[in-house]
């Protein structure tokens, strides 16, 4: 129950009241006169709600009284009055009262503004509840916080934020966030936006950036991190904001250490890092080069092969490899490799430097520092002979070695790089060690195939001559036996034919040994053709002698690649098969030996098209590589064995592990092919893997 205490000094109207209260179900704690005795009542009863009568008798007045008990109590007073001069009423509205009531009073409004009193009352006290323990958890934060009203004004500081910005809460309090909270771009020097008016404006909270500065009360700069957020009443209004701020000095200062420290490391270890690739590209080149050449007796091939794989192991622009004459006074660029995009100085592409003449006495200084076996690296421009001085692009980084052996300098290998490649003095000496275990494996090699080819050259003629006789004898044999056999079943069906003729149920009969007739002249007539193919290949193996080929002549393989695979776009399509092909725009014409060209490729769609699945893709690409040009032939749906890959091309071999690869015939379609491809000083090669098949036929640009 409600409980009241009444402050009237008319006893008639007190008397009044109360009776009213109680009916009203309300409790009468006390009826007092005055507003000495009202204030002890207050302390002492401790009632719910008072209600005052501004006009009291004695020294204290309703109003002194009033203000007295709400603010020592926390009691809400409703006046009552009859009237009063204007003087007392502003008094009274300064007391900040939860009501009037004018005398006389009337039951309803009593009750009515007595529940609204203590319902503003409770909502009053809660409020000033959370705004305490909001106030409270505030100011025991480690991080700085201010809050502000709708308008940025300042309402709260905690301690963190007084010690950050150098403002006394008791300063700050009133001024506006704008005049304390004072940040700057760090590296600018420009003043931002203050975030928390960004908040309110915006309704959503915002955060600083990076590298931003709070400029303090006597003028210091400090690295600031912080974020702001609008501050809502219960209804969703914004009534304000808060910002949320700390110190990031110490960590900034931390983490320029951290990347002092870092940098220092990463630099250390780059640099162990660059000379671990460089140890590890040499290891790796001389075992690639090993590997590559093991099965390779051919001096061109191998240094090809070898200034190939320096180009690619170091990422080198353009590399090269000079040789000595027998004389040793000249010297000429032999073997070449070109990243493909670079260009050399002052030529169109593809360039070629290839052919160059050096005569060694008209460089001395040069050439005394190659034959000590010592490197160049990166010498001065007039050092260099003129040919090697016209291949240097501007910026760039030129390593010489010398390219010996164990008896004597064969030449030189200069590898050029762009400047943001440069080269360390380990890593180049341990190159020109590498070079010289080439160079070693080169010799080593010639020996050895010089000894071999003499001890064992009669006994692989009579190898190769009984091999070939076993296998043309078989193949020439079976499809003989299958035609001689589909003959004599023609002839025992014709026979049958004749008898179904006489027999009245002979019309059935006949339908059936006709399709049968049908179906052995069709394997005579496969039969026949596996016949001609084998003796045309044995023809056409047999043809290709040493000797000149004939004119060469230019071709636009924009133009020619389309009528060449002409055929086979038919045969790809009947076979349920995609066949598609590209021609790079940087590579039109070429000078080849057209005939040799046409039968390379068809002979290896022929191949492409009698062994992919259906529904697989055969693709046909054309691109320059260097001073070279390159046709792939790739087919999906089909992978072959390393095993088999090695063995591809030689005469006679048809594999023996998948039966997707065997075939009838004499073995002999890509040993023609290679052999053609060597012919125009070119070679073929194929990879297979990840479920399909690539040749790569490689030619030279210029014949």
């Amino acid at each position: 129950m409600t409980r009241i205490l009444i402050v009237e000094d008319e006893q008639v109207v007190a008397w009044h009241i109360r009776e009213a209260l109680e009916k009203l179900g309300y409790e009468v704690v006390a009826s007092v006169a005055s507003g000495t005795r009202a204030i002890e009542q207050a302390e002492t009863e401790r009632p719910d709600l008072v209600l005052m009568d501004i006009r009291l008798k004695g020294k204290i007045d309703g109003v002194t009284a009033a203000e007295q008990i709400y603010t020592r109590f926390d009691i809400p007073i409703i006046y009552l009055t009859a009237h009063t001069d204007e003087n007392t009423l502003q008094r009274a509205t300064r007391t900040a009262p939860f009501g009037y009531l004018v005398k006389p009073l009337r039951a309803q409004e009593l009750k009515t503004t007595i529940e609204v009193t203590l319902h503003r009352h409770q909502l009053e006290q809660a409020a000033r509840q959370t705004q305490q323990q909001l106030s409270t958890t505030l100011t025991s934060i480690g991080d700085a916080t201010i809050a502000t009203d709708l308008h940025g004004t300042i309402t709260f500081m905690n301690p963190a934020a007084e010690e950050l910005t150098g403002w006394h809460a008791a300063d700050a309090l009133g001024q506006s966030i704008s005049d304390v909270l004072i940040l700057i771009q760090e590296d600018s020097r420009e003043v931002i936006e203050n975030p928390l008016r960004q908040a309110i404006a915006q309704g959503t909270t915002v955060k600083l950036g990076d590298r931003v500065l709070l400029r303090t009360k006597d003028g210091q700069e400090k690295a600031v991190g912080d974020s702001a957020a609008p501050i809502r009443n219960a209804d969703g209004v914004i009534v304000g904001g808060v910002v949320i701020f700390h110190d990031l000095t110490e960590r900034r200062q931390a983490e320029i250490v951290t990347q002092q420290t870092q940098a220092a490391l990463i630099g250390t270890l780059k640099t162990r890092t660059e000379e671990l690739q460089g140890m590890l590209s040499c290891t790796q080149l001389l075992r690639r080069f090993v590997e590559q050449t093991q099965n390779t007796t051919e001096t061109t091939q191998i240094l090809h092969t070898l200034v190939q794989q320096v180009g690619e192991s170091f990422h080198a622009d353009y590399c090269w490899i000079s040789l000595h004459d027998a004389a040793i006074s000249s010297a000429t660029l032999s073997y070449e490799f070109i990243r493909p995009g670079f260009q050399l100085p002052g030529a169109p592409p593809p360039a070629s430097a290839i052919g160059a003449q050096i005569t060694l006495s008209a460089f001395p200084r040069f050439y005394f520092s190659i034959f000590q076996r010592e490197l160049w690296l990166n010498p001065d421009q007039d050092v260099l002979p003129l040919p090697y001085q016209q291949l240097l692009p501007p910026a760039s980084q030129l390593l010489i070695l010398p390219f010996f052996d164990d008896q004597r300098v064969l030449g030189e290998v200069g590898i050029l790089r762009g400047a943001a490649t440069g080269w360390n003095k380990p890593q180049a000496e341990l190159l020109t060690q590498v070079l010289n275990q080439c160079a070693i494996v080169l010799r080593q090699t010639q020996v050895s195939h010089k000894a071999q080819t003499q001890a064992y050259d009669s006994d692989l003629l009579s190898y190769l001559k009984e091999d070939f006789l076993s296998s043309v004898s078989s193949e020439l044999r079976t499809p003989l036996t299958n035609m001689r056999m589909a003959v004599e079943m023609l002839r025992r069906t014709t026979q049958a034919l004749k008898l179904a003729a006489q027999s009245p149920e002979g019309a059935q009969t006949r339908e059936v040994l006709l399709q049968k007739l049908e179906d052995y002249v069709q394997v005579v007539q496969e039969e026949w053709q596996k016949e001609f193919t084998l003796i045309n290949d044995l023809l056409s193996f047999h043809e290709l002698e040493p000797g000149e080929l004939g004119t060469f002549s230019c071709v636009d393989l924009q133009r020619w690649l389309p009528q060449t695979l002409s055929p086979f776009m038919l045969q790809a399509a009947q076979n349920r098969q995609e066949l598609s092909f590209e021609v790079s725009p940087y590579l039109t014409d070429v000078l080849i030996h057209q005939p040799t060209l046409k039968r390379i490729v068809s002979e290896l769609l022929r191949n492409a098209c009698k062994f992919t699945p259906s529904h697989q893709q055969i693709r046909v690409v054309v691109e320059p590589a260097g001073q070279w040009w390159q046709l792939r032939v790739t087919n999906t749906g089909v992978e072959i064995s390393p095993e088999e890959c090695e063995r591809a091309f030689e005469p006679f071999y048809r594999g023996v592990h998948t039966e997707r690869w065997r075939h009838n015939g004499l073995g002999l379609g890509l040993a023609l092919v290679k052999r053609l491809a060597l012919r125009l000083s070119g070679d073929i090669t194929v990879k297979s893997g990840n479920h399909q098949t690539t040749f790569t036929l490689t030619l030279p640009l210029s014949q």
